[in-house]
């Protein structure tokens, strides 16, 4: 990945969190500001705190971080959790935040691969990100291409994150001359 020390000027607060669908699954939230060259991760959630428990976290790190849209992968059960989530942010005062559940039904390890070049491109870090960022890191950089990994939450999310980016504007030539 690119380390960055500054973030872009012109961005998005986007957050992308995928729910854990097992015990043995983490939770894993990513904050980010969303650019044209790529995806500038702020701030990142990987924990097996039971939902009530990140419920509550989210909802503040969604108001800190002043996340304009949500992407949350919504399967196994994942509704409840959108809909508790977002009636905690609205109870919260969050009126930014706006939600977008969906429903993954691709191959995970297919999705990972396919998208690797692409999150290895877009996908920016803070210089310290290995270290407030342990679990995280630890399940990213130990991820294998072929075999077994006990974690793959990580770029999981991380390929969630490029795949829900805006597509680019598109901007006429007439419009860069202001003629429109």
């Amino acid at each position: 990945f690119t380390c960055y020390t500054d973030l872009p000027s012109r961005s998005y607060s986007v957050a992308y969190i995928d729910a854990a669908d097992s015990g043995a699954d983490y939770l894993c939230a990513l904050f980010y500001k969303e650019a044209e060259d790529g995806n500038y991760i702020t701030d990142v959630l990987y924990t097996k705190d039971p939902m009530e428990v990140t419920e509550t976290t989210l909802t503040y790190m969604l108001q800190q971080h002043q996340v304009e849209r949500c992407h949350i992968e919504s399967n196994n059960g994942g509704n409840l959790f959108v809909s508790n989530l977002q009636q905690r942010s609205w109870d919260t005062g969050n009126r930014l935040t706006r939600f977008n559940p969906f429903h993954q039904n691709q191959n995970k390890t297919a999705r990972i691969f396919a998208a690797s070049a692409s999150v290895q491109k877009l996908i920016k870090m803070p210089l310290d990100w290995k270290k407030r960022f342990p679990k995280f890191a630890r399940d990213l950089t130990g991820y294998l291409r072929v075999g077994t990994n006990a974690h793959d939450d990580a770029p999981d999310a991380l390929t969630g994150s490029i795949e829900c980016r805006q597509p680019p504007k598109r901007v006429s030539v007439a419009e860069m001359f202001g003629r429109i």
